[in-house]
């Protein structure tokens, strides 16, 4: 059996799939880091100052528009909130925080006129996150730890970044097609019954096919994720492994808008979401194996297989990530390209995003088990049982 997976492992090394798989991996983390490093970027001081400066310009002009109609003294309580938030980036911009405890004082202050203005405009979004953000700066005050900056950029707080960026439709594509190839691929090639004609049970080398793709890709993605894991801290910074992060809010239809659940937010140590982070991802590398298996098994040609994989994985990426339907919020938590993005699922943004779902990932680990299992399975049995050498 662990000759036939040495075997097949060493066919996809040697072929030109695994080379146009590998620079396509590193692509989509150089795109992934990049991406992480812009967003950081947008949020320097300056930057934000000069956002709420055009915000205010446009409040004043509302103002003193002639017609307007609306309350002239909650525009003026968004300018006095806005002009504050400027004094403390102003402070940050000129290096005038003297000590970590003067910085943290002052997003405290902004965070809490932001919670009050939230607070009296019923806004439970924006007041959880002010609430989550209070408990961040709040944990820094008696830990010898550092808060990071909003515009700073660390490896054990932000590898959780990358690998979510690039797991939202780029991954799972990828995944399709590196294994979309395993069983129709030898029709392509003609090889199917010389395959067959070995005295190795097909059950054997279907198992042997399954076990070195996944094998390979689990193995290449951690080791370009360490690669980025590795040029992250040493270019920025890699900070401490117990550094806290955000996860957990929740959020449900109130009044058929959807809100956060008041409270739910909650800290957990970086390395603590890397690491569910890596056992979600391997389960969701099996899984879409087991899916591309299956197709690969169905259709006997590669291009069918690779193409009808890719496209449903991208429309279905879209409609979850990008364009979620809500009357079908009950359902994505059935599909297992929920579950891509472990960051999204663990900070709760992906359960704002379908309205309020459920998914979680206690639910994403036995989703995608009984997803492996069905698709392993239904290939099994095909495989199997049916007369290929006729």
């Amino acid at each position: 059996m662990w000759a036939l997976v040495e075997n097949e492992v060493l066919k996809f090394l040697r072929g030109k799939k695994f080379l146009i798989f590998l620079l396509s991996l590193i692509l989509v983390f150089v795109y992934g880091g990049f991406s992480v490093y812009h967003e950081a970027n947008e949020k320097r001081p300056e930057n934000l100052m000069d956002s709420n400066n055009k915000t205010i310009a446009v409040l004043n002009e509302s103002i003193r528009y002639d017609n307007f109609q609306g309350d002239k003294n909650e525009l003026l309580k968004n300018i006095e909130n806005l002009e504050r938030q400027n004094e403390v980036y102003q402070k940050e911009i000129s290096n005038m925080f003297k000590d970590k405890e003067e910085y943290i004082k002052g997003k405290i202050a902004i965070l809490e006129n932001q919670k009050k203005y939230a607070e009296a405009e019923k806004n439970t979004i924006l007041e959880e996150e002010a609430t989550g953000k209070l408990q961040y700066y709040n944990y820094f005050s008696s830990s010898d730890l550092t808060p990071k900056r909003d515009y700073e950029v660390s490896a054990f707080e932000d590898i959780s970044k990358v690998i979510s960026k690039v797991s939202i439709i780029l991954i799972p594509i990828l995944i399709v097609f590196a294994a979309s190839d395993l069983v129709s691929g030898e029709y392509d090639a003609s090889t199917i019954k010389m395959l067959l004609a070995k005295p190795v049970s097909r059950g054997k080398i279907i198992c042997s096919k399954f076990i070195s793709s996944i094998l390979i890709i689990i193995t290449t993605l951690t080791l370009i994720e360490l690669i980025t894991f590795l040029v992250l801290g040493f270019s920025t910074n890699f900070r401490s492994y117990n550094s806290p992060m955000l996860i957990g809010t929740k959020y449900a239809m109130v009044n058929e808008e959807v809100g956060a659940v008041l409270g739910s937010t909650y800290l957990i140590e970086a390395w603590k979401v890397i690491g569910i982070t890596f056992i979600v991802q391997i389960a969701f590398i099996i899984c879409s194996v087991a899916f591309a298996l299956l197709l690969s098994t169905i259709f006997k040609t590669t291009v069918t297989s690779l193409g009808i994989g890719t496209i449903t994985v991208a429309i279905i990426s879209l409609l979850i990530f990008f364009m979620p339907f809500p009357f079908m919020k009950e359902i994505y938590p059935l599909i297992f390209i929920s579950y891509s993005s472990t960051l999204e699922i663990l900070t709760g943004a992906l359960n704002r995003n379908l309205g309020g779902s459920n998914i979680s990932i206690s639910l994403g680990l036995i989703v995608l088990a009984i997803w492996a299992v069905s698709c392993f399975t239904a290939s099994y049995k095909i495989f199997t049982k049916e007369d290929v050498l006729t």
